[in-house]
């Protein structure tokens, strides 16, 4: 049961977009663009998954129990936030904002992660980076921030000014870090 969405050709949804009320599965396929206007949350049961072009003028929060996979190009103009919840980047995720992990997601880059304004992992999270975690923004907001009980296996590139650790690092891929490191993890 449940309701599920095919989109081939174009969506623009110009109120706020929710995922709730039971199982639901949206599929952008290739050549398939999304638009929402006032930005996208996902809830319990669903699930998004992207092949084409998906833009989200304001927050994306992706909650307990639900799912966002992305294998093609995304921008998110606002903030990002997984609570509890599973997601995959296998393409361009764009975020103007800020990228959050809280509590016992799984959070999964295999291509290009660009935020503007600083990644934040927390909680019990592991983050598994075999692609580019990139903060390029100047002014304190090129940070990578982990707290909590949280590894980073990074085989990839995270790139950012600065770093503060407070968790576990692992992994053989690179850190490319130009200002100020604090480790304690």
């Amino acid at each position: 049961g449940g309701f599920m969405l095919n989109n081939y050709g174009s969506l623009l949804v110009t109120g706020q977009t929710s995922l709730n009320q039971g199982t639901q599965n949206w599929i952008n396929f290739y050549g398939g663009i999304m638009k929402f206007d006032m930005g996208l949350e996902i809830n319990k049961n669903c699930a998004l998954l992207n092949r084409g072009t998906i833009t989200s003028l304001g927050n994306m929060t992706v909650n307990k129990d639900a799912s966002f996979m992305n294998n093609n190009t995304v921008k998110v103009t606002g903030d990002v936030t997984l609570n509890n919840a599973d997601f995959s980047n296998g393409g361009k995720f764009d975020v103007s904002g800020s990228f959050t992990v809280n509590g016992t997601s799984t959070f999964m880059n295999t291509c290009r992660l660009i935020v503007e304004n600083g990644f934040t992992n927390n909680g019990s999270v592991t983050v598994f980076n075999d692609g580019l975690i990139w903060c390029p923004a100047a002014g304190g907001n090129s940070i990578v921030t982990i707290r909590g009980n949280t590894t980073i296996t990074n085989n990839g590139t995270i790139k950012s000014v600065d770093l503060t650790n407070n968790g576990t690092m692992a992994g053989s891929g690179e850190w490319y870090l130009t200002g100020h490191t604090i480790n304690t993890g």
